[in-house]
């Protein structure tokens, strides 16, 4: 059983269209007839008229400034803070395994040859200061022969360490833009 909408229903569904003029010609031409024979429906129009009336004669107040709602800015969808940081954790472990390799002489390539020409392999550091003009003690407790082996380790660990000074304080400067974006648009939303 299909329940059908009467006709005075259906013209009062359509007056609040019909007030506003939002209907087409055909329809509006319905709503005139119908409201020609109906008193209810004509009764009902006239009340909602008069309703529109008074509200177009209340004056508009302005909410206080703490109900308005600004239109809120999205941020930048693409954010370089992300990749910074994975680049900046990247370039410090790097430098950790460089300085951990270094110390532990894995960088040292082949042993130190004496005055003969032979490998000559120390068991203490008291041998090896023993050992001779050319080979003598380097200050960082290395031979000067060790020191030239293994000459790139140095530039190459102070380099990696200015990267990674370099990246972790821009991408410090990036995070903090952002935040300071974010914590002055909730501030803008709030006032």
């Amino acid at each position: 059983m299909k329940f059908r909408k009467s006709e005075c229903d259906q013209t009062g569904d359509r007056l609040s269209p019909y007030v506003d003029q939002r209907l087409g010609l055909e329809e509006r031409g319905e709503v005139e007839r119908h409201l020609e024979t109906c008193q209810g429906c004509k009764h009902e129009l006239e009340s909602l008229q008069a309703t529109v009336e008074l509200l177009h004669q209340v004056p508009q107040v302005l909410p206080a400034r703490s109900f308005a709602i600004r239109e809120a800015r999205p941020l930048p969808s693409r954010s370089p803070f992300p990749m910074m940081r994975a680049a900046t954790v990247v370039l410090a472990v790097f430098l950790i395994l460089l300085f951990a390799f270094d110390m532990t002489n894995l960088f040292h390539t082949g042993p130190i040859s004496n005055q003969q020409g032979g490998p000559q392999y120390y068991s203490s550091e008291k041998d090896r200061s023993q050992a001779g003009d050319k080979n003598t003690l380097g200050a960082n407790g290395g031979t000067s022969q060790e020191k030239s082996e293994a000459g790139w380790v140095r530039p190459l660990e102070y380099g990696v360490l200015g990267g990674v000074v370099v990246l972790g304080g821009a991408t410090l400067l990036v995070w903090r833009s952002r935040r300071r974006a974010l914590f002055e648009t909730s501030n803008e939303n709030d006032a």
